[in-house]
């Protein structure tokens, strides 16, 4: 049987109580809610030491985390920058916001700190909110909580004990008389709910409070004054927190329960994925192959939104050659390109076994902003140089899609009249080489694509410095400018050269490929 104690713990208050129903005595002290710092709480409660992590026992949480059957606070995240004080008749109660580190629904967690029988006790309560409710505190139009709780933990309760609850809707309004913060039983000093929280029940809150001469109230056996503990619901600064939970849940809620069980197993690398998620809610296919990924064993970069999957990661050429090119600064530069602060695309690098013989990588347009390169698994036999070669043209190849998705600004690549006219006033390069080798060949011209029309012409000096950089100019002018021209053969700019400049230039790519060691 379950043990019902009418404990007066911090409260939440939700409706009105009348001036002349007020149980508080004309001599109690109410002032306002107030939002202190963490170090104020620590000083104020003598709390120095106060521990963000709690060891709580498994009968007093259904989902044990630990090997002991303990279910640790760590799996919280307490925001410590702000706690909530609401100070009644001289009892203070300080409400922190936590959050669980992996969020599966749109409820909100409260961690209450109150003094009694001269002890700190905590609490931790679940707050369901009602929809509408929800709605109204994440857009601000309301402070106050409605809806029902869950008691998830309680330092001086047995499991089975039920304590009554309060939620604060309203201090002193401050206002005549009041203004000194002494309620003067004519103007609303605490109005509040009432819930009666027991394990892991789920409550609707009581009916209003009697209040009434007899202190009689309607299934309350008799309480009519809460004055003990009074505390108020707190969601954090500008209802992020709301705006959080909303979108985590909503990203859970679209898993299947393998991929649950894998965000569960794998919290730390989700809860990244989710803050990123938050913050660029409007990237949710960016994000879901970012999951993909992560659950397949690849890696993902936030930072540059670069996603790498383990098909690349397990080669050691490639990853070598990717670690190896981030520490050249020309580099860097195109990555950073790719960075959403100021662009609209993103990469993902995967190797591929499947590619024809004479294809050592492509870069596929755009799809959902998420531009690909996959590179040839089968051709990486030829030295370190070579392949990083490989990898910058087609970086290159992706900075020329991230521009035209710009001009398009939708998540693929259709250029209208309209963003020609753009993609010209912006890029007015690469509109020249769209529109005479892409759009408008001239007859009898032999050529291959517009981008290498123009990597050619344009962009040969960049994979020139990239591969100098990659391995400290090691080689000689002679074989930078040699490798730049590889897969940029055919096009105008080579057709250029005269015959015995072309064989020069392939003489020199054979003797560098066949007398330095080849990739790992």
């Amino acid at each position: 049987m379950r043990i019902i104690k009418l404990i007066f713990l911090p409260i939440i208050f939700l409706s009105l109580i009348s001036c002349e129903h007020e149980n508080f005595s004309s001599s109690s002290s109410v002032n306002n809610s107030n939002i202190i710092s963490f170090e104020q709480f620590k000083s104020a409660t003598g709390l120095s030491d106060f521990k963000t992590r709690i060891s709580i026992p498994q009968r007093e949480m259904a989902l044990s985390r630990n090997a002991d059957g303990s279910y640790e606070l760590i799996d919280f995240i307490i925001d410590t920058d702000f706690v909530k004080q609401t100070v009644v008749d001289e009892k203070t109660t300080y409400t922190f916001l936590v959050t669980p580190k992996i969020i599966t629904t749109k409820n909100l967690y409260n961690l209450i700190v109150f003094y009694e029988n001269g002890n700190w006790e905590t609490s931790i309560l679940e707050l369901i909110p009602t929809d509408d409710n929800f709605e109204a505190l994440k857009n601000q139009d309301t402070d106050n909580f409605e809806g029902s709780i869950r008691r998830i933990y309680s330092s001086r309760l047995p499991y089975n004990d039920c304590e009554a609850v309060f939620v604060e809707t309203k201090h002193c309004n401050l206002k005549g008389p009041c203004k000194n913060g002494t309620c003067d039983r004519c103007e609303v000093c605490v109005s509040y709910h009432a819930y009666m929280v027991c394990g892991d029940v789920v409550t609707e809150q009581f009916d209003q409070y009697d209040n009434g001469s007899d202190g009689s109230h309607g299934g309350g056996g008799g309480i009519n004054n809460p004055a003990g503990y009074i505390f108020g619901t707190y969601f954090g600064e500008d209802a992020k927190a709301l705006y959080k939970a909303e979108a985590a849940n909503e990203f859970w809620s679209e898993l299947d329960i393998y991929e649950q069980q894998w965000a569960s197993n794998n919290s730390e690398a989700y809860i990244q994925l989710i803050e990123f998620f938050v913050q660029n809610l409007g990237e949710k296919e960016l994000v879901n192959q970012m999951f993909d990924s992560l659950e397949d064993g690849g890696e993902v970069d936030l930072e540059y939104k670069i996603i790498r999957e383990q098909s690349f990661i397990d080669n050691p050429c490639l990853e070598g050659v990717y670690n190896k090119l981030g520490e050249a600064i020309t580099f860097q530069n195109y990555i950073k390109a790719f960075d959403g602060d100021f662009s609209v695309a993103h990469l993902k690098l995967e190797s591929s076994m499947s590619l024809p013989d004479s294809i050592n990588a492509e870069t596929s347009p755009p799809v959902d902003y998420l531009i690909t390169i996959t590179f040839n698994g089968n051709n990486l036999d030829r030295p370190e140089l070579s392949v990083a070669r490989t990898f910058v043209h087609e970086l290159i190849h992706a900075e020329v899609f991230r521009k035209l998705l710009s001009v398009a600004g939708t998540s693929s690549i259709t250029l209208t009249a309209a963003q020609l006219v753009e993609l010209k006033d912006n890029y007015p390069g690469l509109y020249d080489y769209y529109m005479r080798y892409e759009w408008n060949i001239q007859p009898g011209e032999e050529i291959t694509s517009a981008q290498h029309q123009m990597m050619a012409q344009h962009y040969r000096d960049v994979i020139i410095n990239m591969l100098k950089e990659f391995d400290n100019n090691s080689q000689s002018d002679e074989v930078y400018e040699a490798l730049a021209w590889q897969g940029l053969m055919n096009t105008t700019a080579w057709n250029n050269l005269d015959a015995s400049q072309q064989a020069a230039i392939i003489n020199t790519i054979t003797t560098f490929e066949t007398t330095n060691p080849h990739c790992d």
